[in-house]
């Protein structure tokens, strides 16, 4: 992700491919029903993590925090974690990875110590 800052002030993001992460996202995303008759496909919250991340921005790291507190029981933490590590490498940045470790940690210290356990463990795949 490059972020840049367009001639008339506006903010724009610019996504690089990287083999492989592509597809997984396009097989990972899910129906979103915007209202009765009207559904939208979006990147599944574990994507939308790894993009906010790379992103890094103070608005998208607050938005990695709202998204772990209200998904923490179902983020798959190995899948975030691999693909940060890969997009952190490529970039030659490993801030990247940082930024999620922070957030999920805050996240697991919010966590009253019964439901931790549950944290802990990567989610495995069905």
């Amino acid at each position: 992700m490059i972020l840049i800052r367009a001639s008339n002030g506006c903010d724009v993001d610019i996504s690089l491919g990287v083999p492989g992460y592509e597809d997984e996202v396009m097989r990972r995303a899910v129906d979103f029903e915007l209202e009765p008759g009207k559904v939208v496909r979006v990147c599944s919250a574990e994507d939308l993590i790894i993009h906010k991340c790379v992103a890094g921005r103070p608005q998208d790291l607050a938005d990695v925090d709202g998204i772990l507190i209200r998904q923490r029981d179902k983020i798959d933490l190995t899948y975030i974690r691999k693909w940060l590590g890969t997009l952190s490498e490529l970039a030659m940045k490993p801030e990247i990875v940082d930024r999620f470790e922070r957030a999920w940690e805050a996240v697991r210290r919010s966590t009253p110590r019964k439901a931790r356990k549950r944290l802990q463990r990567p989610r495995r795949k069905k």
